[in-house]
């Protein structure tokens, strides 16, 4: 997969790639909700045979890549918003073919009416499946199956049952699939049901591996997911407050649920289709008391709900609301603008995205106009807010985050959850990296076409600054030669990168020196760097870091959850820090007093030197005594004082 994503930066444009991409034989990398999305294609497509099996043959997969038009490629012209989209459309469609390569055996699925019939969890033994019907291009797909996959822990592994003894996870499901049909307006004929226990061999250990191999293909195909919440009071309670899976109470800290959340939520991103990821439960029951029952509780049932546990619009879709906000703006407004006065233009959370996305507006028809620099950095920052989701944990506070795409920290990857048999996390570990693997790349090669494109029509002023972020994102050292080979491809963009957020990845000690070596040392102007909640960093980190900060132009550094104690500490007090340095987050790490009197010396050092104060950030530090933040707090009010 690594080699094939490689080649798509090395794709050259040939004359009609956009048409033989349109009419080559992959499936559209966005699903349609029939009548909700079809008018948003827009592509002049054909009827093209069902697919029950595996297409992506590795000609055609070759055959695609060479023909593809490359990320590079620079197209200034009207329609610039919809140059941007199906720029990041076809890099999308280009690496689609390398995930459904992964079936190794044809998806089945169980036909709506067919559930219904069961009255139960279907079996594999039942025999009620069929091949899934998912056509490649889309324009008229009333053929389509509308594939629902039901992410589940079994209710009762004891005994090899998905489901208890009365069939309510069944009845929960089926009450599900009845609110996405009259939600989606679908016809119940197209709705199809994927499930393990019968779409996945259970007598058959040899096919039922296979079946397990494929998972990757059967999330691409899959349009929508549904995971089914327990009526005892501790699920109840964690799903009213969830905001993305792996919040449910048991759920979210199995390895097979954790895996299905995984692959769904990253292949949706790798589609740039939206993640329709609910679930679906009772709220928790409520206690009230009236004035017929003064002397008594009267406790009331919660009501059912599908609650979506995703981000409401894909990048693309974020993409194109903000353009047409800057569009309505500032019509007819000149791109090389340099006035950083932003605020009523500027985007800088996911929810503001989603509020632009809710007002309805009439697209204004002028070219793209984007007015300033801070302006186009906003977006590339709320570009990473679409994917925030879960808690992430590792220190005494937990951080509650958008929910959205595929968000997960080192400890909530699949393969570090629960399992009831051992032997299993192998295997979880094979489909994650694979998973895995192909998202970063692909996350690296988007986040640079979009900087890129946005850039060029921002109007390409070599005096702004850029900031350049692949928050969240799996990031590790064995995808800096990835990063630096695409930046590099960039001169234009890589001399210009002034932020770079690295934050809530998996780098560790040795990434970070490959880091510094090949990527922060090529970016001149850069002096802000968040690598922030890497929690493989450590103490050993540090001493990296200490050896490269000097030779750079880095004033801001962000190591919030990073794992560093007092060891690290002591690597810092052997630093001298250059005399532009501003300010260091170490909170939400594991200092403890002595490492505080360490911070502390070192910034009377500092300030003693240059005349200058540096703020460093220790709060959330869970080992820290209220005597030495005490201590700390003094300390810093006394050396800002001596400067005044």
């Amino acid at each position: 997969l690594s080699g094939r994503l490689r080649l798509l930066s090395e794709a050259k444009v040939a004359p009609g790639a956009a048409e033989e991409l349109e009419s080559s034989t992959m499936p559209s990398p966005r699903p349609s909700f029939r009548n909700r999305d079809k008018t948003r294609s827009g592509e002049a497509s054909m009827r093209r045979r069902v697919i029950s099996g595996n297409d992506a043959t590795e000609e055609n997969i070759e055959k695609v890549i060479n023909a593809s038009s490359s990320s590079r490629r620079l197209i200034v012209n009207e329609g610039g918003r919809n140059h941007i989209k199906l720029e990041l459309a076809e890099l999308s469609h280009r690496v689609l073919p390398s995930i459904l390569a992964e079936e190794k055996t044809p998806m089945v699925v169980v036909p709506y009416a067919a559930w219904l019939e069961c009255g139960k969890f279907p079996r594999s033994s039942d025999k009620v499946t069929r091949p899934a019907i998912k056509a490649e291009v889309a324009e008229d797909d009333t053929a389509d199956d509308f594939v629902i996959f039901v992410s589940h822990r079994w209710w009762d592994p004891e005994n090899g049952k998905p489901d208890d003894s009365i069939n309510s996870k069944y009845m929960i499901v089926s009450k599900a699939i009845c609110q996405v049909i009259q939600k989606y307006e679908l016809d119940e004929s197209e709705v199809v049901i994927w499930c393990d226990y019968a779409c996945i061999e259970q007598d058959d250990a040899a096919k039922q591996a296979l079946g397990i191999a494929s998972l990757i293909s059967y999330a691409a195909r899959s349009d929508l997911i549904i995971t089914p919440v327990q009526t005892e009071p501790t699920a109840m309670e964690s799903f009213a407050k969830a905001s993305h899976p792996t919040d449910l109470h048991n759920y979210g800290e199995r390895a097979w649920c954790r895996l299905e959340t995984y692959m769904f939520m990253c292949v949706g991103e790798i589609l740039m289709r939206p993640i329709y990821y609910y679930g679906y439960g009772r709220s928790p029951v409520r206690t009230v008391r009236t004035v017929w029952t003064l002397f008594m509780k009267k406790e009331i049932p919660g009501d059912w709900t599908l609650k979506r546990l995703s981000s409401e619009i894909s990048a693309i879709d974020a993409i194109e609301k903000y353009i047409e906000s800057n569009e309505k703006k500032s019509p007819g407004g000149n791109t090389n603008n340099t006035n950083t006065n932003t605020s009523n233009n500027t985007i800088t959370t996911a929810e503001d995205v989603q509020r632009m996305n809710s007002t309805g507006d009439a697209v204004n028809s002028e070219p793209l106009r984007l007015r300033t620099a801070q302006s186009f950095n906003s977006l590339v920052r709320s570009m990473s807010a679409l994917t925030s989701g879960s808690a992430i944990s590792g220190s005494s506070k937990t951080k509650k985050a958008t929910a959205g795409g595929a968000l997960f920290a080192e400890s909530q990857m699949p393969s570090s959850g629960k399992l009831t048999v051992e032997s299993d996390r192998q295997v979880i570990k094979e489909i994650e990296d694979k998973v895995m693997q192909t998202y970063v790349h692909f996350a690296v090669l988007a986040q640079c076409t979009l900087v890129n494109l946005l850039d060029e029509h921002a109007g390409r002023n070599p005096k702004d600054k850029l900031h350049f972020t692949l928050h969240g994102k799996q990031f590790s050292g064995n995808d800096v030669p990835t990063l630096k080979d695409q930046l590099g491809a960039l001169e234009h963009i890589e001399q210009r990168i002034a932020v770079l957020d690295l934050s809530r990845n998996l780098l560790d000690s040795e990434g970070c020196t490959k880091l510094f070596k090949h990527v922060v040392a090529r970016l001149p102007i850069l002096t802000e760097l968040d690598l922030s909640e890497n929690p493989l960093m450590g103490p050993a980190a540090m001493r990296t870091l200490c050896m490269y900060l000097g030779s750079s132009v880095i004033e801001v550094l962000h190591l919030k959850a990073c794992g560093m104690n007092n060891d690290a500490i002591r690597h810092l007090q052997r630093f001298k820090f250059p005399k532009e340095f501003k300010r260091l987050d170490l909170s939400r790490n594991l200092i403890q007093d002595g490492g505080v009197k360490g911070i502390i010396s070192m910034l009377k050092h500092h300030q003693k030197k240059y005349n200058r104060f540096i703020a460093i950030e220790i709060i959330d530090n869970k080992f820290v005594s209220p005597l030495g933040y005490a201590k700390y707090k003094e300390a810093c009010m006394d050396l800002q004082l001596s400067l005044t």
